[in-house]
């Protein structure tokens, strides 16, 4: 097996981007120990590739959170836009139950569904107002429905 080399490993900033987080939220999840780090002796963090991909793609595999806000951005007709923004509501909630399950940190469920608003409005190829305007409301509505499955919880 060959030792790894400096491609193996991303800078805060590399690892941030492919995120999509912050640099400063990279770091806190790196200090509370949920996600893998290693620092050099001179106080650099550098992150396992493999794991910074893996977040990534578990991150882009919330498939349901991504078709709902490419299926609302490419709607035309209001009845199925006002049916999606429910449905993308509900997905909040599921999304919050489940985390919540699985003792995952609402920080990374939350930044997966911001990922998911720069991933669409890049799929569609146009930039404009609206697509932007779209695709906020509808992860908007997931970011509710996310903070309102947190309350469930807490008053149950």
């Amino acid at each position: 097996m060959s030792p790894p080399s400096a491609r193996d490993w991303l800078t805060v900033g590399e690892a941030s981007r492919v995120l999509g987080v912050h640099p400063d939220t990279l770091r806190r999840w790196a200090d509370a120990g949920d996600v893998p780090v290693f620092v050099t002796p001179g106080k650099q963090r550098r992150f396992p590739r493999g794991a910074i991909d893996g977040l990534a793609n578990r991150a882009a595999a919330v498939d349901p959170t991504e078709r709902l806000v490419l299926e609302y951005c490419r709607s035309a007709d209001a009845v199925t836009r006002e049916r999606l923004l429910r449905a993308a509501e509900r997905h909040g909630v599921d999304l919050g139950r489940d985390a919540a399950a699985r003792d995952r940190p609402l920080g990374l469920v939350v930044a997966g569904v911001v990922a998911v608003r720069r991933r669409a409005i890049h799929a569609e190829r146009t930039s404009g107002t609206e697509l932007v305007r779209d695709a906020n409301r509808v992860v908007d509505r997931i970011l509710i429905g996310l903070a309102a499955s947190r309350r469930l919880r807490e008053s149950a």
